[in-house]
């Protein structure tokens, strides 16, 4: 796994990408490739938004961020892009008409993320919000799946985010790819 805290589309591209690349090449020389990247991103954006910050220049952003993971990782390679479960996030629970406003606001980067998954349905997955999986989303509200932030998920509410991302993943490929992969292969 690569991270960096705190960042937008904008600056993984400067931070990530080059990590990304060398962790790619070690995948390389040990006779493997990467055939998925999942790129947990927005939150920063959102929060970033102003009149020079928008939607569309997010999913523009996020294009070329994708661009350069598959010009690293292989064009053949998927990259996952997630939707927030920010609607979920304690911090915001019962602050009417925040957490209503927030999460439409929010849902708006989620929405570009979509539609570049549209533009190409092989190579780019979106998966969709937790509210649609309605028992992880009941399981998912409860505080013991948040960091002390009521923001972020700890480990216990990423691995249940990740149990739905990987849901969302096996409907994509079969939906998409015509089925799973013959063995399994790397992920960065």
């Amino acid at each position: 796994a690569i991270g960096s805290t705190g960042s937008d589309v904008r600056r993984l591209r400067t931070e990530l990408v080059p990590r990304l690349a060398a962790q790619v090449e070690s995948v390389r020389q040990a006779g493997g490739r990467v055939d998925m990247v999942v790129l947990l991103c927005g939150l920063n954006d959102v929060k970033r938004a102003s009149p020079w910050r928008t939607p569309i220049g997010f999913r523009h952003d996020l294009a070329e961020l994708v661009g350069e993971i598959q010009g690293s990782c292989g064009a053949e390679t998927t990259v996952v892009l997630p939707a927030l479960p920010l609607h979920l996030a304690p911090v915001f629970s019962g602050q009417w008409p925040l957490l209503p406003l927030l999460s439409s606001f929010a849902g708006l980067w989620d929405e570009q993320k979509k539609r570049l998954s549209e533009r190409e349905p092989p190579r780019i997955c979106f998966v969709r919000s937790v509210e649609a999986d309605s028992d992880l989303a009941a399981q998912n509200v409860e505080a013991a799946y948040w960091a002390d932030d009521g923001i972020h998920p700890n480990d216990a509410g990423y691995k249940l985010w990740g149990e739905h991302i990987g849901r969302g993943v096996m409907r994509h490929l079969e939906e998409r790819q015509g089925g799973l992969p013959s063995r399994p292969r790397e992920v960065a």
